[in-house]
């Protein structure tokens, strides 16, 4: 980070213990997953539980787009860097909105999202 001139400014701390990540998810301005390819998007969900929005990146292999509610609990972007920066300050630039939005939206979608319905889901499935 130092090489790019990022050294005050982001911090790569590896494994946290579960109390120190929950205060740094909770008091996130927003979380970011820049990969083109999540199985499931489970950090969205993470995330929305706390009220604090995302920015994912498109992706054909990409799940945790269909978590996103664009404008809403966060942003899509293009997976090109200015893309994705242009999404990061659009939420920086209004975090108590999208904050808002975030917690709503997970307040609504929080049943479907339960373990409870994707066991049920599931089980259905492979009885059919």
């Amino acid at each position: 980070m130092t090489a790019l001139g990022l050294g005050d400014a982001v911090e790569l701390s590896g494994f946290l213990p579960s109390e120190q990540l929950e205060r740094c998810m909770t008091a996130a301005t927003l979380i970011c997953q820049p990969s083109e390819r999540e199985g499931y998007g489970m950090l969205v969900v993470e995330a929305s539980a706390r009220g604090v929005p995302v920015v994912v990146v498109e992706g054909v292999d990409n799940a945790a787009v269909e978590l996103v509610d664009e404008g809403y609990n966060g942003l899509i972007a293009a997976a090109r860097p200015q893309a994705l920066s242009r999404a990061l300050l659009t939420i920086a630039g209004d975090p108590d909105k999208w904050r808002a939005r975030s917690a709503e939206w997970y307040v609504q979608n929080r049943g479907r999202l339960a373990l409870d319905t994707s066991l049920a889901i599931v089980s259905g499935a492979i009885a059919r």
